[in-house]
């Protein structure tokens, strides 16, 4: 009895971590294969050391077998953030060749990501430091972010 119940510790743990892998892997390690060369790295520090936040939020989505964390944040240059600052109503390419559009809705950003046949669709309320996550046309989670 004592050895079933070990092993079903080590499964929860097995599990545990592979699902915080996946979402660590989301934050750090985002495909960038469309715009840098093999030969080339990213230094994220050096990224985000040139830019200063105003506000920044994190929001965790965890539906189903849909699971990812989204950053997002406003510079002192009142730029909105999302891997890249973001210009409002320009349709701009992102780092992993999706297309990223901003608009402002009731003074909360709406920013839409799509490549290939997904599309994502995020309503940010900064000040109350929530956001919904809509996939496809359907609504996923609503959360709060900290």
């Amino acid at each position: 009895m004592k050895k079933i119940n070990i092993i079903i510790f080590c499964f929860f743990i097995l599990l545990i971590k592979y699902v915080h892998a996946d979402i660590e892997e989301e934050i750090y390690s985002p495909d960038f294969d469309n715009k840098i060369q093999p030969d080339e790295t990213i230094n994220f520090d050096n990224i985000y050391k040139k830019v200063v936040f105003n506000k920044l939020i994190t929001c965790v989505f965890k539906k189903d077998e849909y699971r990812r964390i989204f950053r997002f944040g406003i510079t002192n240059e009142n730029r909105f953030f999302y891997r890249q600052a973001i210009n409002l109503n320009v349709e701009t390419e992102g780092y992993v060749g999706e297309k990223l559009l901003l608009n402002m809705i009731n003074e909360n950003y709406n920013l839409q990501i799509s490549k290939n046949q997904e599309k994502l669709e995020l309503f940010i309320d900064f000040e109350k430091k929530r956001s919904n996550l809509k996939r496809n046309n359907q609504l996923i989670d609503k959360v709060n972010c900290k």
